[in-house]
C-alpha cells in the first residue's frame, strides 16, 4: 500500500531530513524547535552540537526570510536525496 504524500512541514518531523524519531541519528540527537517559526530539526541535521540555552531561532528567522520567499533546500548532511 502506498503511503500518502506529505511534506515535512506538514509532519511532526525534522524539517531537514524528514525523520520523525528524535534520536534517529544518535541517542543524544534531540529535536529542537525554532522559537520564531516552530520548525523542528535534529541537532546534527542543523549543525548544532547541543541544545541551545534560551531562545533559539533558525537561519530563516535570523535572516527574516518570509516563508513564501524561501525557495532553497537545506542541505542534509546525512543523505543526498529525500
Amino acid at each position: 500500500m502506498a503511503r500518502p504524500w506529505r511534506t515535512v512541514s506538514d509532519a511532526d518531523a525534522c524539517h531537514v531530513c524528514g525523520e520523525e524519531a528524535p534520536n534517529h541519528w544518535g541517542a543524544d540527537d534531540e529535536i529542537v524547535f525554532c522559537d520564531g517559526c516552530d520548525i523542528q530539526v535534529h541537532l546534527s541535521c542543523y549543525g548544532l552540537s547541543k541544545v541551545p540555552k534560551g531562545a533559539w531561532h533558525c537561519v530563516g528567522c535570523v535572516d527574516k526570510v518570509d516563508s513564501g520567499q524561501a525557495g532553497g533546500v537545506i542541505e542534509n548532511k546525512h543523505s543526498a536525496s529525500f
